[in-house]
């Protein structure tokens, strides 16, 4: 029964779904982060529809298929490469502070993450990293009231890895400050040490 509820808490905290709990929370929770609806399609569009397409398509190319659940990673990783960066471009044509602020953070995210586990072979989970950017930013626009909520899921997706073995608490330890050290680095980027 654990081992399921596990599976359960690993499923609805993939990186498209925490996306898209992140669009949606702060469009209705602060609405004055997106400048009118067209930005939260967009932002759900490029955080979540994209990626979350990669699964589907990997099974069409007969080349990502024989590769398996290797394959459908790096796939992910290459449509999350191109739709990450172009909401920012979206974001830094239209967007205000507060759009500017999640599309810098999720695509700081990608680098960071790439830097840590390729140039410093320090193995962060990608997982944590997607589900903890998200609870921050909520946590950041929404205020108070988020932050022990933000707390309780991310320890439910913690406890979650660890239970059905994805992970361990190092690679989940080094995910999460992927997420962090990209947020603090966004802010830094739009309002300088005066937000820190």
């Amino acid at each position: 029964m654990k081992e399921k509820f596990a599976k359960v808490v690993r499923i609805i905290s993939v990186p498209p779904v925490m996306a898209l709990a992140l669009a949606l929370s702060v469009y209705f929770g602060k609405e004055a982060v997106f400048a009118d609806v067209k930005d939260l399609w967009l932002t759900v569009f490029f955080l979540s529809v994209l990626p979350a397409l990669a699964y589907p398509i990997s099974y069409l190319l007969p080349s990502l298929k024989k590769q398996g659940r290797e394959g459908q990673r790096n796939f992910a990783f290459l449509m999350t490469a191109v739709s990450y960066p172009l909401l920012t471009l979206y974001a830094v044509i239209t967007g205000g502070a507060g759009f500017l602020l999640i599309a810098f953070t999720y695509l700081l995210s990608l680098v960071v993450l790439l830097l840590m586990n390729k140039g410093f072979r320090l193995r962060a989970s990608g997982h944590a990293c997607s589900a903890t950017g998200p609870i921050v930013l909520i946590c950041y626009f929404i205020g108070f009231k988020a932050i022990l909520w933000g707390l309780l899921l991310y320890a439910l997706i913690f406890w979650a890895s660890l239970v059905t073995k994805r992970h361990t608490a190092s690679e989940l330890i080094w995910g999460s400050l992927a997420s962090i050290i990209a947020f603090l680095l966004s802010l830094l980027l739009l309002f300088g040490f005066g937000r820190l």
